[in-house]
């Protein structure tokens, strides 16, 4: 299975890149994981950065490969628990393409109108830092493979 990350901006702290890391290594076993870093707009003017931010992602789709099931982390999306999520990604590997991508967008946001265009999920309804979510998204997806295989971790 193919899974890609498209989020905005870099782990800029070490423990974040060693938390994702160590998410990354373990899912080598079930999935190849690809992580594009975008940089963020910061001008002064914020629907100028929307949109910039939303061609980023149009462009960044545009060049994905055919078949990818693609997914707006959002905290008003659904809200999955690990059991369900998991059905998402084992759904999507054995009846779809078995590609995934999964997006987390910038600090501003985007418009209703471009989130409207993905199916959205929520990793619940606080707001996250980037690298933080990052990082709960990397241990969601590990823990769904995990459930998939009946291995033991989920309790």
């Amino acid at each position: 299975m193919k899974i890609k990350l498209i989020t905005f901006g870099k782990m800029d702290k070490n423990y974040f890149r060693e938390a994702g890391n160590d998410y990354q290594n373990r899912l080598k076993n079930y999935a190849q994981i690809e992580i594009l870093e975008l940089t963020e707009s910061t001008s002064s003017d914020s629907n100028k950065n929307t949109k910039n931010h939303e061609n980023m992602i149009k462009n960044s789709l545009e060049k994905l490969k055919y078949g990818y099931e693609v997914f707006l982390l959002d905290n008003l999306g659904t809200n999955y628990d690990s059991e369900n999520l998991s059905a998402i990604f084992a759904n999507n590997k054995n009846f779809k393409s078995g590609k995934i991508a999964l997006i987390i967008g910038p600090s501003e946001g985007f418009t209703i109108e471009f989130k409207n265009n993905f199916s959205k999920i929520s990793l619940g309804k606080n707001t996250f830092p980037h690298q933080l979510l990052r990082i709960m998204l990397l241990e969601q997806i590990y823990r769904s493979f995990k459930i998939i295989n009946n291995e033991k971790y989920h309790k």
